[in-house]
């Protein structure tokens, strides 16, 4: 294993992220910020996992927050 890349948060996710999950092409990444309590996130971010764009993310909403996947 070594180093590829990194997303930075001007580029990428804006807050902590955990989990990772890859299907079809597609890198799909928790976004929780569990590790500050009271501002957690319920985000999905999306990586095209063949050029590594950081694609988009999406909102899962109140019930979404610190998601674990």
């Amino acid at each position: 294993m070594s180093y590829v890349t990194e997303f930075d948060t001007t580029n990428g996710p804006k807050a902590t992220t955990q989990n990772l999950i890859v299907d079809n092409g597609k890198l799909y990444v928790a976004i929780n910020n569990g590790f500050e309590w009271g501002n957690e996130e319920g985000l999905v971010g999306v990586i095209d996992a063949n050029s590594l764009d950081y694609i988009s993310e999406f909102d899962l909403g109140d019930d979404g927050k610190n998601l674990i996947i």
